[in-house]
């Protein structure tokens, strides 16, 4: 189990160990969000998608699936959303919202997975052992074979207002 850390002024978190990857069927963590993530920003702020972690196949993101995350105070909860880039293109809808996975308080344990399939991307989420209904992003064709996994990042445009931790494993928490 790692905690990571962002700060004021910093996007990132840190990185996830053994960045590079071959022929990745899926991308299982277990995830615990502090009460230090919940956060106020400036309201066309708010629901900018910060990214939890994730891969890019090939060198770039252009081709990449995360799990993005946010506080949203309108139901009172941290949101996992499916972050993920075609070809370039985001898979927001057309207000600029991204599919939200499953909705957790601060302490709870995530069981959070994206597999990889030859056309789409499924992400499931497992809150407190409760499987969510998962969420399937079609995605074109992509070299499989290699990629880069992602970390922590808090933004969309801005830096986190205060010190906000978040527990990331590749085991149970």
């Amino acid at each position: 189990m790692s905690v990571y850390t962002l700060r004021p002024g910093q996007h990132e978190g840190g990185t996830l160990v053994c960045p590079w990857f071959f022929k990745l069927p899926s991308l299982r963590k277990w995830v615990r969000f502090g009460s230090d993530c919940i956060y106020e920003l400036p309201a066309y702020n708010q629901l900018d998608a910060n990214k939890l972690y994730g891969a890019s196949f090939g060198f770039s993101e252009d081709n990449s699936a995360r799990f993005g995350w946010r506080y949203n105070p309108a139901v009172y909860a941290l949101e996992l959303l499916a972050f993920v880039h075609d070809k370039g293109q985001l898979n927001f809808n057309e207000v600029k919202d991204f599919p939200v996975v499953a909705r957790l308080q601060p302490g709870d344990v995530a069981e959070c997975n994206i597999e990889v399939t030859a056309s789409a991307y499924v992400f499931t989420v497992k809150v407190n052992e409760v499987l969510q209904p998962y969420v399937r992003v079609p995605h074109g064709k992509l070299n499989l074979s290699y990629g880069v996994t992602r970390g922590l990042y808090f933004g969309g445009n801005l830096t986190p207002p205060q010190v906000m931790t978040v527990e990331i494993s590749p085991k149970p928490l």
